[in-house]
């Protein structure tokens, strides 16, 4: 596990496009489609915390990132409110991730699924 290579990570995309995921208070629409190499930024507008978690390993596909802690030590941000976090994809592929919503319940986490497929970029080479 190296963070040698994390901390030269650039933090905004190759390609200038960026797709937000707005996580607000009633409306979530967590399946995005973007290229490879786009930019995808998740923004917290709820009065609470959030996390965001990757059900699988981000490890060799992200080639940016901003505010998402360290990509070969966790696939899970947490975000206070109007926070925001991003991360580049290098690699095609469908990822599926989890974002947790905090509610003042006593059932606490409420579990919202998303998918992101990032399509490969066929204006690269």
């Amino acid at each position: 596990m190296s963070l040698v290579a994390c901390a030269g990570m650039p933090v905004s995309t190759q390609t200038g496009v960026v797709q937000d995921v707005v996580i607000g208070k009633s409306t979530l629409r967590l399946d995005v489609t973007v290229r490879q190499d786009d930019e995808i930024r998740w923004v917290n507008e709820r009065d609470g915390a959030i996390q965001i978690v990757f059900l699988d390993s981000l490890e060799g596909k992200v080639n940016c990132k901003r505010g998402f802690g360290l990509i070969d030590v966790s696939n899970v941000t947490t975000l206070k409110p109007q926070e925001s976090v991003s991360l580049c994809f290098s690699e095609p592929g469908s990822f599926r991730y989890t974002v947790r919503l905090d509610r003042a319940m006593p059932t606490g986490w409420l579990n919202a699924l998303g998918r992101l497929v990032v399509e490969r970029n066929t204006d690269a080479g």
